[in-house]
């Protein structure tokens, strides 16, 4: 048993009536706790989201984030010390013995990046970026690192169905671009934590423009989530130890495909010829 449901159960008794309706489902439901959005619980549990906060708060915790932070590295130490991956798939690098482990420690946790990021997507909020990126007159990209990565492969798509798009890795480009920009472009930026300060420099800037603002970072309270008018929200955690972004590059890039793919089904009439074409043109380079 974890010290978090060990907190649950000795707090029982004093919880309010609600409360315990929240430590009953998080109790019969602990191995799928953490992938679990705190919309998903409320519509599950029948308890209200502030009353889940008010329940993590009664056990100790800040709120949700840090109680499903709590609850994972202690899942994920009780699966190192027995050689195993934990339930969800995230592990961390140094926690594989053999590349078997390693092969499946990587599927693992890139599926359930994905399947958690798509649960995780507000349908009315992926539809308000889809009409803001198919009416804007231009697109602006913005991410650094691996989030770069990211920006860059929704640029290479937008720019096969012949959307005006500017993208450039470096900062002090994107920084002039954010200057450029007016009310009729979309800007979306690409940060899994929400904190890169780059990034934050670049949104003080774009939000002068008045552009409609696009953010696709990870769940939660953040200050590039706050400041942008449609917020797509990944789920991967971060961990302490690791070498670079694996699951969290996914989870932007699922993102990216299904606002591509978005756009370009409302669009398949006029963008149908630019796939053909841009195809046809790449086929001809191959040996």
């Amino acid at each position: 048993m974890t010290d978090v449901e060990i907190r649950v159960r000795g707090a029982y008794e004093r919880l309010s009536p609600t409360e315990r309706l929240a430590a009953d489902y998080f109790l019969e439901h602990v191995g799928s706790f953490y992938g679990t959005s705190i919309a998903q619980l409320s519509a599950e549990s029948g308890v209200s989201q502030v009353s889940w906060v008010r329940f993590c708060k009664s056990i100790g915790f800040d709120g949700l984030k840090t109680m499903k932070r709590s609850l994972f590295d202690e899942m994920k130490d009780a699966a190192a010390e027995n050689g195993l991956i934990t339930e969800h798939g995230f592990t961390d690098i140094r926690d594989f013995t053999t590349l078997e482990q390693v092969v499946e420690g990587v599927r693992r946790s890139e599926v359930q990046a994905i399947e958690d990021t798509t649960r995780l997507l507000d349908i009315n909020m992926l539809k308000g970026a889809v009409d803001a990126l198919c009416t804007a007159s231009c697109v602006h990209l913005f991410g650094l690192g691996a989030s770069g990565q990211a920006a860059s492969d929704l640029y290479s798509k937008l720019i096969r169905i012949n959307k005006r798009v500017l993208f450039d890795r470096d900062f002090h480009v994107q920084l002039a671009c954010a200057a450029s920009l007016t009310r009729k472009d979309v800007a979306v930026l690409f940060s899994n934590s929400g904190l890169t300060k780059e990034l934050l420099d670049v949104l003080k800037v774009v939000r002068r423009s008045g552009a409609s603002r696009i953010a696709i970072t990870r769940q939660g309270d953040n200050p590039l989530a706050n400041g942008c008018s449609y917020v797509l929200c990944t789920s991967a955690p971060e961990l302490d130890r690791r070498s670079g972004a694996t699951s969290s590059r996914i989870a932007q890039l699922a993102i990216v495909d299904i606002l591509f793919t978005a756009i370009a089904n409302r669009e398949y009439h006029k963008v149908e010829s630019a796939l053909e074409n841009s195809y046809e043109v790449c086929r001809e380079h191959r040996v």
